[in-house]
């Protein structure tokens, strides 16, 4: 609201014998376009000795307009990033999503599923060893680990420094891109066809998250 406010004041008495008072105030402003954007303020004030007869004027103005507040950069900042976020927040899904898939597929090897040439380059086809089933189940807190990284730097969630969030997905986009590499020399014919382009997959929506994080 773009307004001009002018108080009057009158009658202050200024000494202990100072004579009758009389006082009275003012104001009035304008909205153009119901925004509030500041005004200027002006305050007169007329004070008299009845003493000497001698009366004193001091006027003062104040500039109140102020520049856009931080609220309102920080909203129209939002409004800029809203369809850069949405893309960020549907790659995230997606990734945490093929993610979680593999993730039950190493449940299932953990817990004996003859699937064994699909994984650890397809030396025991069938039922895994015991060793590799623990490797397996242990392989979990990576998959959880790289989905809170993916998560926090697409700004889906907040428990990471942004600077960890940022550097740790090109982190993860590293550790991906070597399995790409990994599943494709692969012995074992399946792991070879099915496992790298899942690997590969990972690994491009992976770099896509460290690039944009949350919507840039």
């Amino acid at each position: 609201m773009l307004g001009m406010f002018t108080i009057g004041a009158a009658g202050l008495a200024l000494a202990a014998c100072a004579g009758p008072v009389a006082s009275r105030f003012a104001a009035t402003g304008s909205d153009r376009d119901g925004r509030d954007d500041g005004g200027e303020l002006q305050l007169a004030t007329v004070a008299g000795d009845a003493t000497k007869g001698n009366p004193a004027a001091l006027t003062v103005r104040v500039d109140t307009r102020t520049a856009p507040t931080e609220a309102r950069h920080r909203r129209e900042a939002r409004e800029k990033r809203r369809p850069a976020a949405r893309i960020s927040l549907v790659i995230a899904i997606a990734f945490v999503a093929l993610l979680a898939v593999l993730a039950l597929f190493q449940v299932a090897l953990a817990c004996g599923a003859p699937w064994g040439s699909f994984a650890w380059g397809g030396q025991h086809p069938g039922t895994l060893p015991l060793k590799y089933r623990v490797a397996s189940a242990a392989s979990l807190v990576v998959y959880a680990t790289i989905a809170i990284i993916a998560l926090d730097r697409a700004d889906i969630i907040d428990v990471l420094p942004e600077a960890i969030a940022a550097i740790g997905m090109w982190v993860v986009f590293g550790y991906l891109a070597l399995g790409v590499l990994m599943n494709a020399i692969s012995r074992s014919t399946r792991e070879r066809w099915v496992m790298t382009p899942v690997a590969l997959v990972l690994a491009v929506l992976a770099c896509m998250i460290a690039f944009n994080g949350p919507g840039q």
